[in-house]
């Protein structure tokens, strides 16, 4: 979906396009701040809308927890907006493992196995690192995904795998998953039950399943 300019805004953000199938992640035109808090140069950033409503206290506690949480594979957040909810984030020009799934289905086509390993090893390690991460003064956070789907990891034309919305559950998830996306979530979430990053691990691993074989595991 493209959006004409200068007709849809989130915050000061001008909308381009969707970014992935759901219609909540764009790309968008603006000025983000920098690590001093200056707006001074335009750029592509990457939106991600609310899904549910969140207040903004529970958001920005859960954006600190968040930014504890150090990997490469993470995209970080640059700032918050209230009204519209959404979350401002670095641009990644890439595309989503959604998309790439997609375009196999339709090709009748496979991602080579060593790729399969790689986006697998690379997206383990950044929730290894989110699981492990600690406050300033040492106690464990146990951040985790909950809702981890394709739609959540990007890859670039170069390879390189990114991870959003690790430790953002209560403000990136789907009220009422769409059917293709539930199938990667575990059972105790469907159940408005407590989980860990036991889920986490199921989601990656049917994701990587779906890769290797073409279809998902569950349908």
């Amino acid at each position: 979906r493209e959006y004409g300019s200068g007709m849809t805004k989130i915050g000061d953000y001008t909308i381009l396009r969707d970014i992935d199938s759901l219609g909540r992640l764009q790309l968008a035109a603006g000025y983000p701040p920098d690590q001093f808090g200056n707006r001074s140069e335009p750029k592509l950033v990457i939106l991600l809308q609310s899904q549910q409503h969140c207040t903004p206290e529970r958001m920005h506690a859960a954006l600190t927890k968040s930014a504890q949480a150090k990997h490469s594979v993470l995209i970080p957040v640059l700032e918050y907006i209230e009204s519209p909810a959404a979350i401002v984030m670095p641009y990644i020009h890439g595309t989503t493992l959604r998309k790439i799934l997609d375009c196999c289905n339709e090709t009748s086509s496979l991602v080579f196995a060593d790729t399969v390993l790689a986006i697998g090893s690379e997206i383990v390690a950044a929730l290894h690192a989110a699981n492990d991460a600690t406050t300033p003064d040492g106690d464990p956070l146990h951040l985790v995904h909950h809702h981890l789907t394709p739609d959540d990891i990007l890859v670039t034309p170069e390879g390189t795998v990114h991870l959003l919305g690790v430790g953002l559950s209560e403000f990136c998830q789907e009220p009422n998953l769409q059917l293709h996306e539930s199938v990667y979530v575990a059972p105790e979430l469907l159940n408005n039950q407590l989980s860990d990053h036991r889920a986490d691990i199921l989601s990656i691993g049917l994701i990587l399943y779906e890769l290797l074989s073409g279809k998902p595991l569950h349908k």
